[in-house]
């Protein structure tokens, strides 16, 4: 009898052993995992809204540089402000947009009731015209709209002939192109995503309750956006629990949007984060269940074979158990995935991808809808070149031959395109 309760006590003790390494190798996992995801959510960020705002600072300086032009016209102010419109509804993340002279008053707008105020002794007056950087995207600190949206804007400077400040063109950012994007992204519902200024305000949040906008992360010692910002890195990933009243502890991934090769004179911070507790509920259920489990094999070691035969059945549950949640969380995975790919196809503006030998790899619906032809005719099979212009064509390979060379960063052109049903149309 005592050999037998030996061998059980040893088998138990085994079994004691393996289920405590697989419990605490799980719980890293289970953090692992969880890492893993918020950092692709930051990331996704970070190219979705870089590329945005990237846009958002190249259409500025478009619509600037022929600002002198089209004021010295009849009407031109009138002219400006329409064609701002159009330009507005092209750009997601620009909801409106702002012409402001060198003596502060705005002389055209998307916002009829803007025009004729003054803003000479406001922020980004004040700011745009110290700096007076023409390669250079100033982005404002938080305000209130006249709509009563929390935001900011990116403004581009105007000089004369000589040099010397002479306005400022502002497009202001869209809250709803945040709410729309965060939202999209969430996945599960203790999940939340923000963005802040550089300077510290948070102008966004998909945290309701309470109201975060407008709170100074700056005023908060040793809160992670400050962790974030002293360390130097583009990305950090940080267990929050110092600035938290209800002492939950938080996982959090803070990515710093860089929207290169633009520049820009302040930057855009964006955290997506959950709470510990639900993130590793299911391994606290999973490991309460073994701990059960174990219990109970304890208790019923006198029954020899029978408890050794529960053990390795209760052992296969739980393996099972593990992987059909790694299935599950997956396929969630593949899901923000899958919304993301929706995002491109439904973009209000043509977008393709090009592969290394210059073929369409991927094109949305609006550029199939543009050029008359299908996903299946264009990728793959043919090149930008191929529905180009003849006219054209030449100066297209230039500058393409110089973009594949590292001659150029960036293509910026505008050339005719001949559609399907033999239509010329003009992009940008």
């Amino acid at each position: 009898m005592a050999r037998a309760w030996g061998i059980g006590g040893f088998l138990l003790a085994v079994l004691g052993t393996v289920l405590g390494v697989y419990v605490a190798n799980d719980y890293r996992q289970t953090l692992a995992f969880e890492r893993e995801r918020l950092s692709a959510v930051a990331e996704l960020l970070n190219a979705n809204l870089g590329e945005e705002l990237k846009a958002a600072a190249a259409m500025l300086v478009a619509v600037r540089d022929d600002i002198p032009s089209m004021l010295s016209e009849p009407k031109g102010h009138e002219r400006l402000s329409h064609r701002m419109a159009i330009i507005c509804e092209g750009l997601p993340l620009v909801r409106a947009m702002v012409y402001v002279d060198a003596n502060g008053d705005v002389t055209a707008s998307t916002i009829p009731a803007l025009l004729g105020k003054n803003y000479r002794e406001g922020e980004r007056y004040r700011t745009i015209k110290a700096g007076s950087d023409p390669g250079v995207s100033y982005l404002s600190a938080p305000f209130t709209t006249l709509m009563g949206n929390y935001t900011v804007s990116v403004g581009r400077v105007l000089l004369d002939g000589r040099g010397r400040f002479n306005g400022y063109l502002l497009g202001i950012l869209d809250p709803q192109r945040f709410d729309n994007l965060f939202n999209a992204l969430l996945y599960a519902p203790d999940m939340r995503i923000s963005i802040a200024h550089s300077d510290g305000k948070v102008f966004f949040s998909t945290q309701t309750v309470p109201d975060i906008r407008g709170v100074d992360l700056h005023e908060m010692t040793g809160s992670p956006f400050n962790v974030h910002m002293t360390s130097g890195r583009s990305g950090n990933y940080i267990s929050d629990r110092s600035t938290r009243s209800d002492s939950h502890e938080r996982f959090m991934a803070i990515r710093t949007i860089e929207p290169r090769p633009a520049i820009f004179d302040k930057a855009l911070v964006v955290a997506a984060s959950r709470d510990t507790t639900e993130v590793v509920a299911k391994w606290r259920n999973t490991s309460i269940r073994m701990a059960m489990l174990y219990i109970a094999l304890l208790v019923l070691a006198c029954l020899g074979l029978v408890v050794l035969g529960r053990r390795k059945r209760a052992y296969r549950r739980l393996e099972i158990e593990a992987r059909e949640m790694q299935a599950q969380a997956q396929c969630r995975l593949d899901e923000m995935n899958a919304r993301f790919r929706a995002y491109f196809e439904n973009m209000s503006t043509g977008a393709v991808q090009l592969g290394p030998a210059g073929f369409f790899e991927l094109a949305n619906h609006c550029y199939c809808d543009m050029t008359g032809y299908s996903a299946e005719e264009l990728l793959g099979k043919m090149k930008p070149s191929d529905i180009t212009h003849p006219e054209d064509v030449q100066s297209e390979r230039g500058l393409m031959d110089s973009f594949w060379s590292n001659k150029l960063a960036e293509l910026d052109m505008e050339k005719r395109i001949l559609t399907k049903d033999g239509r010329i149309i003009w992009v940008h």
